[in-house]
């Protein structure tokens, strides 16, 4: 037990455990005062501050190391993407053929745009001669339904 000085002197029966003069001294009761409960309070929101500081340097780290991973395979996913699309094109115009054949002066591949640029194909013109489930599975990725 901590003891501390009082300015009043306190009456007391005389025991032989407490000092000479007792009457000087009594037990302490305040262990947290304001000060302290402020300081503790003030070291808390800073520890605080400094974690999330260091949580979010290494989770923007994280994050442009996951950015230089996309950015490196985008030319490989650019690639494969128009690899399908060329090969859906060439499908399309086999079947273009096939179904167009009694036509007369039909030109199997002749673009519909007035310009020799590349134009992208639009969904329904990759996949207006294919099944339904295949048109679902281009637009909308790959999903799974028991």
């Amino acid at each position: 037990m901590r003891w501390c000085r009082t300015s009043q002197p306190q009456p007391g029966p005389k025991r032989p455990d407490l000092p000479e003069d007792p009457s000087r001294l009594m037990a302490c009761q305040n262990y947290s005062t304001g000060y302290s409960m402020f300081a503790v309070g003030i070291g808390t929101l800073l520890f605080g501050y400094w974690s999330m500081m260091k949580w979010n340097r290494e989770r923007r780290r994280l994050q442009i190391e996951d950015f230089e991973a996309r950015i490196a395979l985008m030319p490989l996913l650019q690639a494969e993407k128009d690899r399908r699309v060329l090969q859906v094109l060439r499908e399309n115009l086999e079947e273009e053929a096939i179904i167009m054949k009694d036509v007369p002066d039909w030109k199997v591949g002749e673009s519909v745009f007035h310009t020799t640029r590349w134009v992208t194909p639009t969904m329904g013109e990759l996949y207006g001669l294919r099944m339904n489930e295949e048109i679902l599975r281009a637009t909308y990725g790959f999903m799974w339904y028991t």
